[in-house]
């Protein structure tokens, strides 16, 4: 639609941290946040995942479709 709107979180949905200098990128319907920085002293480790069809995140401990597992340790 080429426009913002704030998104409504409900009681008990994941709520993710205030963050900047994180990753995203977009893939099929969802959005994917990793890292970032919290109040310039914390980095994250984390990863958000923003669901577009249900506009709610969910904690990053799905693995996206286009991955079939973690590369073999070197």
């Amino acid at each position: 639609s080429g426009s913002w709107r704030e998104i409504q979180i409900q009681e008990g949905d994941v709520k993710p941290l205030c963050r900047s200098g994180h990753s995203a990128v977009t893939y099929g319907n969802k959005m994917y946040i990793f890292g970032g920085i919290l109040e310039l002293t914390k980095e994250l480790n984390d990863m958000i995942v923003f669901d577009f069809e249900q506009m709610r995140f969910v904690q990053g401990e799905e693995i996206p479709d286009y991955i079939d597992g973690s590369p073999e340790r070197r």
